[in-house]
C-alpha cells in the first residue's frame, strides 16, 4: 500500500475518530473508526467501527487522523480482533515513533459556543475571542485567530488561560485551562485550533457539562 507517512509524532486520544484504509484484493477500502482504548505500554490501540471483524490479522492498514494536507497518518498492521460489550474491536499496533499516546479520561462532545479568554499571567490585560468546537468535563477545543498568545512564532503550549465559555445556553466563568496543543487550520491559515485541559472548573459547572456530554 503506497502512502506518505507524516514524519512528526502526534498525540492520539481515546475517543478520537479517524479513518482506516485497507487494501483488499488489489482494491483499497476505507471506513471510520474510534479509538476505544490504549494499552499500558502505548504500543497498541483498540478501535471500534464498522467492518473491523472482517479484517484479517497482519493485514496492512493506513491510519489517517484529520483531513487533507492537515492529516496525520501512519502505516501499521492489524494484530487481532477482540470482543467487547460494544461488539468486535480491532487491535492495531502503533509504530515506535508514534510515542505520545494520551488517554483522555473524560468524554467530549462537539458543541457550538463562544469563548472569551486571556492569559493567566500577571499583568495580562488583553482579551481574545474564540469559537468553541467541543466540550467535556476535562477540557475543550476552540478555534481562534492567530495573534496575541497564538501569534506566529509564539510557544503557547503550557500557557494557562482564564476563560468564559458560553455554550448550550450556559455561561461558565473563571475557567482556567492549560494549552495542550495549537495547530493551524489546513485551509484557513489565519485560524488556529487549540486543545485545552481544564485546571480549574467550578463543581456546579462540571456537573452541568457532564450532563451535556452524556
Amino acid at each position: 500500500m503506497a502512502a506518505k507517512e507524516t514524519p512528526a509524532p502526534r498525540r492520539i486520544y481515546v475517543g478520537e475518530s479517524f479513518e482506516c484504509r485497507v487494501s483488499e484484493g488489489g482494491r483499497s477500502s476505507r471506513f471510520r473508526a474510534v479509538v476505544a482504548a490504549v494499552d499500558r505500554k502505548s504500543s497498541a490501540i483498540t478501535v471500534s467501527g464498522q467492518r473491523i471483524a472482517n479484517i484479517e490479522r497482519g493485514r496492512p492498514i493506513e491510519v489517517v487522523f484529520g483531513r487533507r494536507d492537515g492529516a496525520y497518518r501512519f502505516l501499521t498492521r492489524a494484530t487481532g480482533v477482540v470482543n467487547t460489550k460494544q461488539g468486535p474491536a480491532l487491535l492495531i499496533s502503533i509504530p515506535k515513533r508514534v510515542d505520545r499516546v494520551e488517554r483522555r479520561k473524560q468524554r467530549r462532545k462537539p458543541m457550538k459556543g463562544t469563548v472569551q479568554f486571556s492569559s493567566a499571567g500577571a499583568g495580562a490585560t488583553l482579551s481574545f475571542q474564540g469559537t468553541l468546537k467541543n466540550l467535556g468535563p476535562g477540557g475543550a477545543m476552540m478555534s481562534t485567530m492567530f495573534g496575541g498568545i497564538f501569534a506566529p512564532g509564539s510557544k503557547p503550549v503550557g500557557v494557562t488561560l482564564v476563560m468564559t465559555i458560553n455554550a448550550a445556553g450556559y455561561t461558565f466563568e473563571n475557567v482556567r485551562a492549560v494549552v495542550r496543543n495549537a495547530l493551524p487550520d489546513p485551509k484557513l491559515r489565519e485560524i488556529v485550533h487549540v486543545n485545552l485541559a481544564f485546571e480549574k472548573l467550578a463543581t456546579g459547572d462540571r456537573g452541568i457539562i457532564e450532563r451535556l456530554v452524556r
